[in-house]
């Protein structure tokens, strides 16, 4: 398989207060007449700390690199002092059915044993994601005997007469030779017939290539008579350089069982030095447009200088 680069679409230009730098994680809603894409992005408390909020634009469906509008407001309001997403909201998956969006957020919290946590909410939209409201202000699926740090980066496959989640576990922290903790984490998968309950293992499914690899943001589609999925990964240390960075993986299956790992069929990896993603690329997000398979990426410094796309090249 070969990604071919279509171009960079999207990074904040620091107009807006809540959004001053940073536009990671994008998700795609698919509307008529455009894409709603949704993302990730940062401003600072008065403490100089980092606060993650969500919104989208959108762009043409025919060159995505096209922005056609810019929301100004953040998508949801953040949690209150003391919930699971107080310090931040990060859009996971969207997901239609009949007349309701549901969007799957990943909420975080900063920590004093750990330097965080992130559990997972749900939020319904009745307007193609204009607005939401929250299903309460409980996560859907938190902390548990098997996800004993926290849950984040989810993405729900509808299959047969159930949905498949693929979502990131947090296995344990490190401390780096600087002394500062930092987390590893894998892929699992979960199961529910009604998207509210959720059926979860201990089972990670993608065989890491190195030790104490960190995995997320899987991304699952059904092409060819296979299941094809890309993720990132990157080091558990040290990673904040171009070498360690993210990168994108792969893997297939016959029956969303068995994964099979073979990074050199992922399609797609850094660009030449000097460009926005010539460091790094990470948090995946293919989706079926027209009979074309597009993926939605970031690049350098975890989504800092934002993110593009690129098209599966069809032989």
């Amino acid at each position: 398989m070969n990604w071919i680069k279509k171009g960079f679409i999207f990074s904040p230009d620091g107009t807006f207060d809540w959004s001053k730098n940073y536009a990671q994680i994008p998700r795609a809603l698919i509307l008529q007449d455009r894409i709603r894409i949704f993302y990730a992005t940062r401003y600072f408390d008065e403490n100089k700390l980092p606060i993650s909020q969500t919104s989208f634009i959108d762009v043409d469906k025919n060159d995505l690199s096209k922005v056609l509008f810019v929301n100004e407001d953040p998508s949801l309001s953040l949690g209150g002092t003391g919930s699971f997403s107080e310090f931040g909201i990060h859009p996971t998956m969207l997901l239609t059915r009949k007349c309701e969006t549901y969007f799957f957020y990943q909420g975080w919290q900063r920590g004093d044993e750990y330097p965080y946590a992130t559990e997972v909410g749900l939020a319904k939209s009745t307007d193609d994601g204009l607005t939401f409201k929250k299903y309460g202000e409980e996560p859907i699926i938190g902390k548990s005997k098997f996800d004993q740090y926290y849950v984040n980066g989810v993405f729900i496959l509808p299959y047969e007469n159930q949905y498949i989640m693929y979502y990131s576990s947090g296995k344990e922290w490190l401390k780096s030779d600087e002394g500062k903790l930092e987390s590893v984490y894998q892929i699992k998968s979960a199961t529910s017939s009604d998207l509210l309950h959720w059926e979860v293992n201990d089972k990670f499914i993608i065989e890491p290539k190195f030790e104490n690899e960190c995995q997320n943001t899987a991304t699952v589609v059904f092409y060819n008579n296979k299941f094809h999925m890309w993720f990132s990964y990157r080091q558990a240390l040290d990673f904040r350089n171009s070498s360690n960075g993210y990168r994108i993986g792969y893997a297939c299956s016959d029956d969303l069982k068995t994964w099979e790992r073979d990074d050199s069929k992922a399609g797609i990896d850094v660009s030449k030095e000097g460009t926005w993603d010539s460091q790094m690329v990470c948090y995946p997000y293919v989706f079926e447009l027209d009979d074309r398979l597009i993926m939605l990426y970031c690049g350098n410094y975890f989504g800092k200088t934002g993110f593009g796309y690129a098209e599966l090249e069809i032989k």
